[in-house]
């Protein structure tokens, strides 16, 4: 086995070289992910953009539904009014 294909994490190295070193991974290892204060504002704006996208959408849709039947409707009279001639 190659020595140099082993990786080091540097926790071994007090006991090793008995010279006090660090670990190289210590500053991530105290990290802690911190809870901002903007999380919750972000998870409502999209649950609010979901909300609209679902609302605006129904509302096009009914007004195309509504368009829709007032060409009907007008195309209805006007072969009315054709055959009435």
């Amino acid at each position: 086995m190659n020595p140099l294909a082993i990786s080091d994490d540097g926790t071994d190295d007090d006991q090793i070289l008995d010279m006090g070193f660090r670990p190289l991974d210590e500053p991530y290892r105290k990290f802690i992910m911190p809870h901002y204060r903007y999380d919750e504002e972000i998870d409502d704006s999209f649950k609010s953009e979901a909300l609209a996208e679902g609302e605006v959408g129904k509302a096009i849709k009914a007004q195309n539904e509504a368009k829709q039947k007032a060409a009907e409707e007008e195309a209805k009279r006007v072969v009315e009014k054709a055959a009435a001639e």
